[in-house]
């Protein structure tokens, strides 16, 4: 999701591999909607398919963790003012657009009516986009980035900075990991499906902080240019892989696929598996690219948040005509290889015309807002 709105003068050299990160994002975004479509999480976790299946999702639900460590990276320098704050306009500008193609969709394709009201309702209310959940907490989280900066820049060195992350991820993200099992009967262990009231070992009231806990990730991991052997590396992320895969395959049997903390975006090995990947991508040599390579993932890089928003207009025509093709939700496993660049490709078209008309749009919004600025900014005569 394309929310990098970072300026020539911030930025004067352009680093591919941010665009390369927010692009493998958004390719694990639309995977991660084939396992919600394709109605596989509705299936006996009993064979190989769903093993393969688990190990899928375990993988890409990473995305939405790289995004939010790909804000923090990014945006760990800004200020509290005028000129960083009226940027939200082009990313309110792209959802509301998004939005009422999603709306209409809906009402031509699907069995909505909605009337003008109910429009303007559910664009307010983020409904208006079904996957505008992440417009919602980025707004919240661009608010309040100038501020988390602060707390940032307080900690006095690196050692300060470790042990506030540590405490972060210990009330956000450690929970999903720890409070997730009993100690007895031991046939419970055989099959952890058989039931789901664990004990709380650690609080656990804080667990949707985990946005500010990545957020954090991205700041430290641009603070000091964190880098690692790419083999050594990606050999981490194939094991973590196939771990999360296992892990929720046998938290799963031989019931249907669990959607539980442990395989969601505040798991810790969810963090481990986002923090391995994009430092994966950080750490490559990206001098050697040619330029019509950086070009190709800066313009697809611009696309990628309006391309999540209307990824739902791609995904519900696409998995329909799969569950009519193959009736067994199973056996749509490998069509993942079709229809997840196909919904890619198309969601990336829309949102390609989509920024035609708000580019011009967000420029004039935001030339408004800087009058209005400069209005209420002008001194009164006495």
């Amino acid at each position: 999701m394309s929310l990098d709105t970072t300026t020539k003068e911030s930025k004067p050299v352009r680093d591919p591999s941010v665009d390369m990160i927010r692009c493998f994002a958004f390719i694990l975004v639309v995977t991660v909607h084939f396992c919600l479509r394709s109605e596989m999480r509705d299936v006996p976790v009993i064979s190989w398919r769903m093993f393969l299946f688990c190990t899928i999702r375990g993988f890409s639900v990473s995305c939405v963790p790289l995004f939010m460590m790909l804000t923090g990276y990014l945006q760990r320098n800004k200020k509290p003012e005028a000129s960083y704050f009226v940027r939200i306009i082009p990313v309110y500008t792209v959802y509301v657009l998004a939005s009422l193609a999603n709306i209409a969709f809906n009402n031509i394709y699907g069995e909505d009516h909605d009337g003008p009201h109910y429009v303007i309702m559910k664009i307010l209310n983020f409904k208006g986009a079904r996957y505008a959940w992440y417009v919602e907490m980025y707004i919240t989280l661009f608010l309040l980035a100038p501020y988390l900066n602060l707390i940032w820049k307080g900690l006095e060195n690196r050692r300060a900075r470790k042990f506030f992350l540590m405490i972060a991820l210990l009330v956000s993200v450690a929970p999903s990991g720890v409070n997730i099992w009993r100690l007895v009967p031991l046939s419970w262990w055989k099959t952890p499906s058989s039931n789901t009231i664990y004990i709380k070992w650690i609080p656990y009231w804080f667990k949707h902080l985990y946005p500010f806990a990545y957020y954090f990730i991205g700041c430290y991991l641009a603070e000091y240019k964190v880098r690692f052997n790419r083999r050594k590396c990606l050999c981490a992320i194939a094991a973590l892989t196939l771990f999360a895969g296992a892990f929720s395959y046998w938290r799963s049997t031989p019931e249907t696929f669990m959607s539980a903390p442990w395989s969601n975006y505040a798991s810790p090995i969810t963090a481990l598996m986002a923090f391995l990947i994009f430092v994966y991508i950080l750490s490559g040599d990206h001098r050697k690219m040619s330029a019509r390579s950086v070009s190709f993932f800066k313009f697809w890089a611009s696309l990628t948040f309006g391309a999540y928003l209307l990824s739902n207009i791609s995904d519900t025509v696409l998995y329909d005509r799969l569950a009519l093709a193959v009736p067994d939700p199973e056996m749509r496993l490998v069509w993942i290889l079709v229809t997840v660049p196909l919904s890619a490709v198309a969601a990336c078209i829309m949102s390609w015309v989509v920024n035609l008309l708000a580019v011009p749009l967000s420029a004039k919004l935001t030339s408004l807002a800087w009058k209005a600025i400069a209005r209420f900014n002008k001194p009164t005569e006495e």
